[in-house]
């Protein structure tokens, strides 16, 4: 059973709804979700840092300096569309508390005004940037930020500089053809995504092209001589199956771990809930396991 905490969270964001995007301006999506940012602020002994990566602008945070013997580059989530350092500001500080370790939360630019790949590029030439440091490093990110996160390891591979330790993706958004069966079968279960909202930002972030394109939507890339890869997902979520389906055929290098009653991306809409304190500790673990 979910906690009283997530389940009140659930009960306020149906009240909210999914974003509307036939009515709201992709500004007015965007100032929205920021606002979550400013709802939890980041705890005390917490360090921001503006940096910028290779000419992309990032925030380096951290708690002290031994923090910084090994490093997470961090993807927020938003679709492609939204989504900031400062709607994502609060979960990379707890992320950061969790692991131990400096994260990078990286500010890729946004569709529709840069479509695919400029998410990807700004990802490389940003995660390169703190490769140079030659502590180890793990990529994670969250919903569309999850699904960069293994887009970017499926890149780096290719150019053959694959360096990562390890990756972790919360409730990745991983194919944007929206052929999950659980984008229709628990549509009325999750409060934060829905399918019209999904169809409009891939249209936003593809402009036109296949969303078969494994660099696009890494369910369909392979996964050979990737680093191990643990994903957290709830089961009230319309993407669950992403995750899934990835899970299903690499159960090799994929972990898989759902969260009972819980919506997208619980560990940022619901901070303070048991579930949420549970996956930080556990994605704590793994990092501390991988990144050696």
């Amino acid at each position: 059973m979910p906690s009283e905490q997530i389940t009140q969270t659930i009960s306020l964001l149906r009240q909210i709804g999914p974003l509307d995007v036939d009515t709201m301006t992709v500004q007015d999506m965007r100032m929205l979700y920021d606002q979550i940012g400013n709802a939890y602020p980041i705890e005390p002994g917490i360090t921001v840092e503006e940096v910028e990566l290779g000419g992309v602008r990032a925030e380096k945070i951290y708690r002290n300096q031994s923090d910084m013997d090994r490093a997470i580059v961090y993807f927020h989530g938003g679709g492609y569309v939204i989504g900031s350092l400062q709607s994502h500001r609060e979960l990379a500080s707890r992320i950061t508390s969790a692991t131990s370790s400096a994260v990078y939360l990286v500010d890729y630019p946004l569709a529709p005004e840069n479509p695919f790949p400029a998410a990807l590029e700004s990802a490389k030439t940003a995660y390169k940037e703190i490769a140079k440091s030659g502590v180890p490093v793990g990529v994670a990110g969250d919903s569309a930020g999850g699904g960069l996160a293994l887009a970017l390891l499926v890149a780096l591979r290719d150019e053959g500089i694959m360096t990562a330790k390890a990756a972790a993706l919360l409730s990745p958004w991983l194919d944007l053809t929206l052929s999950g069966e659980s984008l229709d079968h628990r549509a009325d279960r999750d409060p934060v995504a829905d399918r019209a909202q999904l169809v409009q930002w891939v249209s936003y972030y593809l402009n036109g092209m296949d969303p078969k394109v494994p660099l696009a939507s890494p369910l369909f890339a392979d996964l050979s001589g990737l680093p191990p890869i643990y994903i957290q997902v709830g089961t009230e979520e319309v993407l669950y199956d992403d995750s899934l389906r990835l899970f299903r055929r690499d159960n090799n290098l994929v972990t898989f771990d759902e969260f009972d009653g819980c919506m997208h991306v619980f560990q940022q809409f619901s901070p303070n809930s048991p579930e949420s304190a549970e996956a930080l500790d556990r994605l704590g673990s793994f990092f501390e396991a991988h990144l050696v």
